[in-house]
């Protein structure tokens, strides 16, 4: 065999993986949540024999139905194709410290209105040491 066909054989097989690794998540929310194929395709207007595919990897959901099945499991489109981690939250590409993960994991058990002081005070304090340094 040549090497071009093996690098073409190797890129389509990683491909065809990926795309069922991406379909296998939707499967695992809708079970985690306890939400059945039958509902999720009457919601969705669809066959259950189409959430069936998905799941599968063998047909994809538009970006429509993405849409739509983000909701219904009340996470972000990035975290059911597969490009975010936990709760739906993107993930970085760079590495941030220690120091900066251990905030992060802390702002993260709040809820909202806890969220939207700590970002005030953090703007205030930002604005304060910069009036400083002028």
């Amino acid at each position: 065999m040549s090497i071009l066909f093996i690098n073409i054989l190797l890129n389509y097989l990683y491909n065809q993986i990926k795309k069922v690794l991406k379909m296998l998540k939707l499967k695992t929310i809708r079970q985690e949540q306890k939400i059945t194929q039958k509902e999720i395709a009457n919601n969705l207007n669809k066959s259950i024999t189409t959430i069936c595919d998905w799941e599968r990897g063998r047909t994809e959901p538009s970006i429509e139905d993405l849409t739509k099945l983000s909701k219904i499991f009340n996470v972000s489109i990035d975290y059911l194709v597969n490009n975010s981690n936990e709760e739906g939250l993107i993930i970085m590409q760079n590495e941030l410290s220690e120091d900066e993960n251990y905030l992060i994991d802390l702002v993260r058990q709040l809820d909202m209105k806890d969220k939207s002081t700590i970002y005030e005070l953090t703007e205030l304090m930002v604005q304060a040491k910069k009036n400083k340094t002028k």
